[in-house]
């Protein structure tokens, strides 16, 4: 899932912004992929 895959971006030390983070899964937009982001995280998804 592009959402899991994004969560084990942010873990890896490579110090991505959150935009560089947004587009490796797909995702156009870093403040729609946080709005997201925060929906699977709190289990909503």
């Amino acid at each position: 899932m592009r959402l899991e895959r994004a969560a084990a971006l942010l873990l890896e030390p490579a110090n991505l912004t959150l935009k560089r983070v947004a587009e490796q899964p797909g995702f156009s937009n870093e403040n729609y992929f946080g709005k997201v982001f925060r929906k699977y995280r709190n289990g909503q998804l």
